[in-house]
């Protein structure tokens, strides 16, 4: 055998574990994206309930149902798992600041509160 071939044989044999190899060196196993993807989700779920949480407990106080002492707790309690959950979802990547620029997340928040007060406009309306 010469060195030529041998050479030759070396360098296939290189390539082939390589490629072999190659699924196994990815930066993010697919099991792993899915699961990141669950995570997202739920942590969105658990925003939500937070949010609707707070909305629930300002419908009560308004109604007079809370004292002001029971409600700055619950309203302070709601807030901190509410600032917890972002800070999970930043971390896991769910909210990034390329996805959208401040001010589209400013006109975003801006619809959501004015569809909200006109839904509190319809319903006490017709109450």
């Amino acid at each position: 055998m010469s060195f030529e071939t041998l050479g030759l044989s070396f360098a296939l044999i290189v390539v082939v574990i390589l490629w072999i190899a190659a699924p196994l060196l990815r930066r993010k196993p697919r099991f792993a994206e899915q699961a990141d993807a669950v995570l997202v989700e739920r942590l969105q779920q658990h925003y939500e309930r937070v949010l609707t949480a707070l909305r629930d407990l300002e419908e009560d106080y308004s109604l007079g149902k809370l004292d002001q002492a029971r409600y700055a707790a619950e309203r302070e309690r709601w807030i901190t798992q509410g600032v917890e959950v972002l800070a999970e979802l930043d971390r896991v990547g769910a909210l990034s600041a390329t996805d959208q620029t401040v001010g589209e997340l400013d006109a975003a928040i801006d619809r959501q509160i004015e569809q909200a007060v006109a839904a509190y406009r319809k319903v006490h309306r017709l109450a």
